[in-house]
């Protein structure tokens, strides 16, 4: 899903945000978007800082116990 989303050209917010509604079905928190932002613009590999992010919600107890 990554690479399809990285290919479109779509901002890091937006991919962001589709990771939580496919994931958690909720959008991310203010507080949560602003973390994952200033992780990814230390990240030189767009793609694997957001593999990342999709790993670590799909790591989280809120998806391990809602789904």
């Amino acid at each position: 899903m990554v690479p399809k989303r990285l290919g479109e050209k779509k901002p890091n917010e937006q991919i962001i945000e589709e990771l939580y509604l496919r994931t958690l079905v909720r959008r991310p928190s203010p507080i949560e978007m602003d973390r994952l932002k200033a992780a990814l613009n230390e990240e030189p590999d767009k793609a694997r800082g957001l593999e990342d992010v999709f790993w670590a919600l799909m790591n989280t107890r809120e998806f391990m116990f809602n789904h």
